[in-house]
């Protein structure tokens, strides 16, 4: 696997999807409106590192979360 980076601006016609292919990897995608693919995430080879790569990924989208309530956004 190689590293790339990638920029995504978020909308609210973006949707999302994920799956998990055998023991091996799990893909997470961000689409567009039109459901085209703005962003797909393989996560790192083998059960074990597929699930601390999501539960980082996971705890970085929590965090930033938990500030923008903080801020003043409505919670769900």
């Amino acid at each position: 696997m190689s590293n790339t980076n990638a920029n995504h601006c978020g909308q609210a016609s973006d949707t999302f999807e994920s799956y998990v292919k055998d023991a091996t990897y799990a893909v997470v995608k961000i689409k567009n409106g039109d459901t085209t693919n703005a962003i797909t995430i393989f996560t790192p080879n083998g059960l074990n590192c597929a699930v601390d790569y999501l539960r980082e990924f996971r705890g970085a989208i929590e965090s930033a979360i938990d500030t923008l309530v903080d801020l003043g956004a409505v919670e769900e």
